[in-house]
């Protein structure tokens, strides 16, 4: 609560700020902050895009969002206050209600949004107490993703669904028809904090350089059981193949790890919000040779390339239900969004035989994937070595001998 706590307490202090100030300074505040955060979410992907394959790509999202709002603000308070130095005369009740009004009004907006903003930094999931929205083994089903229902994500989903009403509303971009709704749909969940729900609590990347995703396909998966329980229910699905190179892996290149919260496929947006699916589960290549089906039923499951290898191929399952009556149209891997391709028939996924090569079955859930030892984490202080994985949840992370 401590995290949420002085949210609020910022809120308020602000609040009483302007309150004493007066309405009108308060209400020519409160549209400066409108107007500042309208732009940093309008230029938010286009200039973080540009950074994710420089040394800031972890944090550029974050970078941008926050810096674009509070410099635009600083810029246009310094303007307002230059040009417009009077305030108007009102009776002092009126002056002091109507100016806590807007002080609060900027005062929630301007803390859901740098907390949405500060969602999108590389960081551990838990920031201090707060959680939010997360992979938690105490979900029984995959992808395994809950909430704490902190009062900050509160706090965050007004200042995300103003700013969401205003893109489609007066902020409608000229160019695309996109709103936040249809292009980031589940801002609040994304920033706090599925975003930076990577491997070991926020070790491993959370972003991949646009230029080491290839070779994308969407599959139309007629129903085949996606949990590894006995008598598993057959599901109908979305499988979206990729391939990532060895730019886009943690550790300089070694690996690449990827959890259930750090991929999701997004519907096309019909009626003005676009539906989310996270994977249940994932096929791709095994270390013994052939393929496998893994599943995403447990925060301690996760998607890891074969050691050694240049770069790896993957098939991500999402439920079609979750999308409800919308097709794919993005599909987004750690927070970098691509154009969903036209799907195609799939192969068979449910019979076992491997998609490109070899001739390995595909199994459940039964084997360990193995972390390369040599891996490096952006935090020295989290030294692991001879990592393993455990995919089928029987202990979840263990220390390879």
């Amino acid at each position: 609560m401590i995290i949420s706590v002085i949210a609020i307490a910022a809120i308020l202090l602000i609040t009483y700020w302007w309150s004493n100030n007066g309405a009108f300074s308060a209400l020519v505040h409160f549209f400066c902050v409108v107007t500042a955060g309208a732009i940093a979410f309008g230029v938010w992907e286009p200039l973080s895009y540009r950074m994710l394959s420089s040394s800031a790509g972890e944090y550029s999202k974050g970078l941008v969002l926050v810096g674009v709002f509070v410099g635009l603000l600083a810029i246009l308070r310094i303007f307002t206050d230059r040009f417009i130095p009077m305030n108007l005369s009102i009776p002092r009740l009126a002056d002091v209600v109507v100016g806590a009004g807007f002080g609060l009004a900027s005062g929630v907006l301007s803390v859901g949004l740098l907390a949405i903003g500060m969602g999108f930094f590389q960081s551990t999931v838990t920031i201090g107490d707060f959680t939010g929205w997360s992979r938690r083994s105490d979900v029984a089903n995959a992808p395994a993703i809950g909430s704490d229902n902190a009062p900050l994500l509160t706090i965050s989903g007004i200042a995300g669904g103003f700013f969401s009403y205003l893109s489609w509303g007066p902020y409608t971009p000229w160019l695309g028809g996109g709103t936040i709704d249809t292009h980031m749909p589940q801002l609040v969940r994304t920033s706090g904090s599925l975003y930076r729900d990577s491997y070991a609590d926020g070790l491993a990347r959370v972003s991949v350089p646009p230029e080491a995703v290839s070779q994308l396909k969407l599959f139309d998966v007629p129903a085949m059981p996606l949990s590894a329980g006995v008598g598993a229910k057959p599901v109908a699905s979305w499988a979206v193949q990729f391939t990532i190179a060895q730019d886009g892996f943690d550790g300089a290149g070694q690996q690449f790890l990827m959890t259930g919260a750090q991929a999701r496929l997004i519907g096309d947006g019909k009626g003005g919000k676009g539906t989310v699916s996270y994977p249940v589960a994932w096929r791709q290549n095994a270390k013994e040779g052939g393929e496998r089906m893994y599943f995403f039923n447990s925060p301690s499951n996760v998607l890891t390339s074969v050691s050694a290898q240049g770069e790896g191929t993957f098939y991500l399952f999402f439920p079609k239900d979750d999308l409800g009556t919308q097709a794919p149209k993005y599909f987004e891997l750690k927070g970098v969004r691509f154009l969903a391709p036209r799907p195609i028939a799939a192969p068979d996924f449910a019979g076992g035989g491997a998609i490109e090569s070899g001739s390995g079955k595909a199994v459940d859930d039964g084997a360990a994937t193995n972390i390369d030892s040599l891996i490096e984490f952006p935090d020295p202080k989290y030294a692991i070595g001879g990592v393993t994985i455990n995919s089928n949840d029987k202990g979840a992370l263990v220390l390879d001998g």
